[in-house]
């Protein structure tokens, strides 16, 4: 039995993995495609046991995109982490800078979302 893949079904990696998709508007940070979207960690599940649910260190990838990199995670950590900071900028600096009610609801909803961390 894989104990990590138990902890995978559970509630707090669906609201990690939520987080994830939200941030990412839906989309594969590598294409662009809505289909079949998985969340990857950038910095590896199996390694680095403290991140496993920290928002930034996930990136939404197809799943054609997720299995092109599979195996080579190392390869591409620099390219996602600069994706994330991008898209945490700019998901931040819509919070400040719009008032509407849709930034207002997902600010809600990120801070609501009880063991993980930004």
């Amino acid at each position: 039995m894989n104990l990590g893949r138990l902890e995978a079904g559970s509630d707090k990696y669906k609201k990690w993995r939520n987080a994830v998709m939200r941030l990412s508007g839906y989309k594969c940070a590598k294409c662009g495609s809505k289909k079949k979207l998985e969340a990857h960690h950038i910095k590896r599940w199996a390694d680095c046991v403290s991140l496993r649910y920290i928002i930034s260190n996930g990136i939404a990838l197809c799943e054609t995109c997720h299995l092109a990199i599979t195996g080579r995670e190392g390869h591409y950590e620099e390219e996602f982490k600069r994706l994330v900071a991008m898209r945490d900028f700019l998901f931040k600096s819509s919070k400040t800078k719009t008032k509407d009610k849709t930034s207002d609801k997902k600010k809600k909803w990120v801070g609501k979302t009880i063991g993980l961390r930004y």
